[in-house]
């Protein structure tokens, strides 16, 4: 067994090389449009994601990792926090 050696062509090798070159291509492509598409209000991303076949992105992509540094917002230590405006809330209704 250790005497069998296999030798690719220079033709083959040239193939196999183009073809890895297309698919990291295609995969650095998706990952930037899913990334791309996690910056978008969550609605926005709902329906993106609901025309997604089976779980393609939770197999191929760290998923979780991109989610969480998607939506961990811009505050730093000492910031102000960010006023909320609620209009539909009266101050009535609060007890």
């Amino acid at each position: 067994m250790s005497g069998l050696r296999f030798r690719l062509s220079a033709r083959v090798r040239k193939l196999l090389l183009s073809l890895f070159a297309v698919v990291m291509v295609v995969y650095f492509a998706f990952a930037a449009f899913i990334w791309r598409t996690m910056h978008q209000p969550p609605e926005a991303f709902g329906r993106v994601m609901a025309n997604m076949p089976g779980p393609v992105v939770f197999l191929f992509f760290p998923f979780e990792t991109l989610w969480t540094r998607a939506r961990a917002g811009a505050l730093d230590v000492g910031d102000p926090a960010p006023t909320s405006n609620n209009s539909s809330c009266s101050s009535s209704a609060v007890r």
